[in-house]
């Protein structure tokens, strides 16, 4: 009796130790699932800090959705293999100027989606969809492609913020404006 009872207990170990194994391996592989899924330290659709110079103008009045015209300028098409900008055209309705720390709010237009989600002139725009949006090393982010790139299918960006008056930092699910209207979700269909 004793030899089946140690035979049996073997067996629980052994089941128990191949369970663990099996556990384990499968964490690491879900681990290596998520650590493919992150995004690579080289980010897509950085402008080339010498193609945005900042001046002085843009400091005050800002620039729509904080998005300079670098199409124009000379150099573009040097930068072309690596910035290209995003489809699509949310639009959250605010002016600002692009620093290292975000994107400074200069102003918001009346009945956006800024002003309807309490945003003000001095607010601080950090991130979109948990991505820093102004100058990043040598890069710049412009907070309007960041918008259409992290926007989801009806428009909808969390954005962290800084609120101007008491220097808090706030997340805010902001629904965009599309330029053709606002566009609402799609009902959904019943089985």
């Amino acid at each position: 009796m004793q030899a089946n009872e140690r035979i049996g207990t073997n067996c629980k170990v052994m089941a128990i130790t191949a369970a663990c194994v099996i556990l384990l391996t499968m964490g690491l592989a879900v681990g290596q699932e998520e650590r493919e899924r992150e995004p690579s330290s080289a980010r897509e659709g950085g402008i080339p800090r010498k193609l945005a110079p900042l001046r002085d103008a843009d400091r005050q009045e800002g620039l729509e959705e904080g998005t300079p015209d670098v199409e124009s300028r000379p150099g573009f098409k040097e930068a072309l293999p690596r910035w290209r900008a995003p489809q699509g055209n949310w639009k959250l309705g605010v002016w600002a100027y692009n620093t290292e720390s975000g994107v400074v709010v200069t102003r918001v237009a009346p009945d956006s989606p800024a002003e309807r989600r309490g945003l003000e002139r001095g607010d601080r725009i950090v991130s979109v969809g948990g991505y820093q949006v102004g100058y990043v090393g040598d890069l710049l982010y412009p907070l309007g492609y960041e918008l259409r790139r992290q926007a989801d299918g009806r428009g909808e960006v969390l954005l962290l913020v800084q609120n101007v008056r008491n220097k808090e930092l706030l997340n805010l699910t902001v629904p965009l404006d599309h330029p053709g209207g606002r566009v609402r979700p799609l009902p959904l269909e019943r089985e």
